[in-house]
Parts: C-alpha cells; sequence; structure tokens
C-alpha cells in the first residue's frame, strides 16, 4: 500500500518533467580540486615527490571555469617538470583557438596543448559554457595525468624486452 501511495505521489512529477535533470550540472570547484588532488597525491607518492597540496579555493561552491584549469595544470606541470624523462614531439596546435583565449591564459595553454597535457580543441579551451561538466572536467584530469605518467616514466630495459641489448642485458 505505501509503494503504491509512494508511486501516485512521484507520478505527477515525473510526467511534467520535474523529476528530471534539466542538463549535466557543473562540476564545483571543491569537486574538482578534490579529485585532482587524490590523483596529485598518488602521482607525487609514486615518483617520490612532496604532495603538492591544494591552491587556496575562494569559493568552493561555485562552478569551476573551465580556464582555471590551464592555471592548475600549468601549476602542476612546473612542480612535475624535474621528474619528466623526456621530451614529447610537439603535439599540433589550433592557433585560432589560442588566440580566441584572453592574453593570460595563452601561454599556458600552449605549453600544455604542444606537451599534449590537454586536449587542442577539447572543452576546457573551446567549451561552450564557462563552467565544466563532470565527464569534461573527469577527461582534462584524466589526460593530463595519464600523459604525465608516460612524460615520467622511463622503460627497464631488463623488463621491456624491446629495447633490450641484442646480447641480452
Amino acid at each position: 500500500m505505501k509503494r503504491a501511495l509512494l508511486f501516485v505521489a512521484i507520478l505527477p512529477a515525473m510526467a511534467f518533467g520535474q523529476g528530471k535533470p534539466q542538463g549535466p550540472s557543473p562540476v564545483t570547484k571543491a569537486a574538482f580540486y578534490g579529485a585532482s588532488a587524490r590523483m596529485e597525491r598518488a602521482f607525487a607518492r609514486n615518483a617520490g615527490l612532496p604532495d603538492p597540496g591544494l591552491p587556496v579555493v575562494t569559493d568552493p561552491n561555485s562552478p569551476m571555469p573551465r580556464l582555471e584549469v590551464v592555471s592548475h595544470f600549468a601549476r602542476l606541470l612546473g612542480i612535475y617538470r624535474s621528474r619528466i624523462r623526456m621530451a614529447p614531439r610537439p603535439f599540433p596546435t589550433d592557433l585560432p583557438v589560442l588566440s580566441a583565449l584572453p592574453e593570460k591564459y595563452k601561454g599556458d595553454a600552449e605549453k600544455l596543448v604542444k606537451w599534449g597535457l590537454l586536449a587542442p580543441v577539447g572543452p576546457i579551451l573551446t567549451g561552450p559554457s564557462d563552467s565544466l561538466t563532470a565527464a569534461q572536467a573527469g577527461d582534462a584530469l584524466g589526460l593530463f595525468f595519464f600523459q604525465i605518467g608516460n612524460l615520467t616514466h622511463k622503460a627497464d630495459p631488463k623488463w621491456t624486452p624491446t629495447i633490450n641489448p641484442e646480447e641480452g642485458g
């Protein structure tokens, strides 16, 4: 009986779309920096670096601006730079996209794109809105830490047969 009453109470809201989300909600600064901090701690521990710590967040419940991600990633690249084992072949950059950015972010964005740490035409640089959805923020964090992992790792010839010397190692 209680289930039937609950269904009858919910039915009008469902019928008029009041129970449906109106689209993906923007990720907050607290959520973005929290997810980033978990990945930063894991990476720093494995790379033998100190924990970079969180930047001071003025309004943690406000939506994460997409261009603030550029500044955050540039700060992390500066911290991790000492552990980078190789310079990648430069990734192509889309100059019209970069020229549309505010001057404050152009240099950092170009460097991050050339190193493959930021999608050249992704939502961080070209997004339709100023804030990010959870999927967009997750993609940006995943790409950044994936590429940082590639740049800071040098394969050991002992465990990688394709780079072993001919005589065995």
